[in-house]
């Protein structure tokens, strides 16, 4: 990159970073750093669409970025971010550069995960040994 190159990219940055702290200035309660309560949440959520749930609210490795955890109508749990004075929504991945994560796939996992052992099979076809360590359960619709 050359010097030019470089000093409009620093030049750039510095007049994102004076922007934000002009344009989005945060409110007195963002001011303390309290997490949102999850009613606040859902008030800001419930703007875009009034029949998503919100489960709960959790800090992110990002200061002043909190993950909301919504239920979508079909029952599956996604993750959306919302910043501590509640004015920016955002639904996107967030990447943990050190370990090349995916936090939001990770923890949409973990909300999303089955307890196959809540799944009865009892009655249904069983093919190999019924005491095997590992299963596979197969869904299949007939028609």
């Amino acid at each position: 990159m050359s010097i030019r190159n470089r000093n409009l990219f620093i030049t750039a940055i510095a007049v994102f970073f004076v922007f934000n702290i002009v344009v989005f200035q945060p409110d007195a309660s963002a001011a303390t750093g309290k997490a949102p309560s999850i009613e606040e949440a859902a008030l800001v959520v419930s703007k875009l669409d009034p029949t998503l749930k919100v489960l709960s609210v959790h800090p992110t490795a990002m200061p002043e970025l909190w993950e909301v955890v919504i239920e979508l109508k079909n029952g599956q749990k996604t993750v959306v971010y919302l910043n501590l004075d509640k004015k920016l929504l955002f639904a996107g991945t967030l990447f943990d550069m050190n370990s090349r994560t995916n936090l939001t796939k990770a923890r949409q996992d973990d909300l999303n995960r089955v307890d196959f052992a809540s799944i009865s099979v009892d009655g249904d076809l069983v093919l190999g040994n019924p005491a095997a360590k590992k299963k596979v359960i197969v869904f299949d619709d007939p028609d």
